[in-house]
């Protein structure tokens, strides 16, 4: 019996965690036929700080052939602050505190999660695009319609799965993807708790 595609393995056993990302990031209320502006403002800033600490972390690692491929896809900062600006939004936060990533191994996991939330905006953009578009000045930036979004993940999959990973290497990453799973839960909190 042939052993389980890492990937495929990635999304059984972190079905769960997405699931709870799904909702602290209150992905249904982004997705209600009447977006709200506060919750599509929340998402905003919930992302912007994953995707400032996502970046942060992968950076000691930057130089393997897989990262350096791909983090320049989950590089979305720069795109979240024009919307957050154009919408007249306060998101800077001066802390960095993440959780360290030791191995290689995890920060593949957390790749895998960043580039997975990547694919899901380009699904979200095509159902909120129409609602935010009166609330921006020059955006959208993030959420916007775009092919070429997704096409980096059939590529980023076949790579992944690619390599020969030792169960205990498997564990590394998904112990990555569960830590950056955290990550955006803890930003959802975050801005949630600092707006009460």
């Amino acid at each position: 019996m042939s052993e389980v595609p890492i990937a495929e393995w990635l999304k059984i056993e972190s079905r769960n965690d997405h699931d709870e990302v799904e909702i602290a990031m209150q992905s249904n209320a982004l997705l209600a036929p009447e977006l709200e502006k506060t919750v599509y403002i929340r998402h905003l800033r919930a992302l912007w700080g994953a995707y400032t600490k996502v970046q942060f972390i992968l950076q000691p690692f930057s130089e393997d052939p897989l990262i350096h491929d791909f983090k320049p896809i989950v590089c979305n900062d720069e795109l979240l602050e024009k919307d957050l600006n154009d919408l007249n939004v306060n998101y800077k936060s001066e802390n960095i505190n993440v959780e360290p990533c030791s191995h290689l191994y995890m920060a593949y996991g957390i790749l895998y999660v960043a580039l997975g939330s990547n694919l899901g905006r380009s699904m979200i953009a095509k159902q909120i695009q129409s609602q935010v578009l009166n609330w921006h000045k020059k955006g959208p930036f993030y959420f916007i319609i775009d092919p070429k979004r997704t096409r980096f993940w059939p590529g980023f999959l076949s790579r992944l799965n690619s390599l020969d990973l030792e169960p205990k290497e498997r564990e590394e990453v998904l112990k990555g993807a569960q830590l950056a799973y955290r990550l955006f839960i803890k930003e959802a909190n975050a801005v949630a708790g600092q707006e009460q």
